[in-house]
């Protein structure tokens, strides 16, 4: 808009984590859910001794993005693993076959992860 005063970008606010206790890791949401969103950020509490996944490969062109918190996780992703401990980060198409393991039996690890969908 030329010479005229600019709208501000709309701003949602995060009334609070949406969180699944079913599931054997605990996790939230960190983004309010918006149609259309392509973008999540999640908190994962990965007990002990705990293999998440194989999970399905998800939409063509997603990659997540995870930095580990605190504790040690393996990431596979197809047919490549990596072991992270706490300060690392890493990026991955997860349209492949994927899963997160924390193989240490002693100790919780925490992650988040930006999940981008293709």
């Amino acid at each position: 808009m030329e010479g005229g005063e600019r709208s501000p970008p709309e701003v949602k606010s995060n009334p609070g984590p949406e969180e699944c206790p079913t599931t054997i890791a605990r996790w939230s949401s960190l983004v309010p859910a918006a149609p259309g969103n392509r973008i999540d950020f999640v908190r994962y509490e990965i007990p002990p001794s705990t293999v998440l996944g194989p999970t399905a490969a998800h939409a063509a062109g997603t990659v997540e993005h995870m930095h580990v918190a605190t504790g040690t996780v393996r990431v596979t992703v197809g047919d490549e693993t990596a072991d992270l401990a706490a300060g690392d980060s890493c990026s991955c198409r997860t349209d492949v076959q994927h899963a997160i393991e924390n193989p240490d039996p002693s100790a919780e690890a925490l992650i988040y992860l930006v999940l981008e969908r293709g």
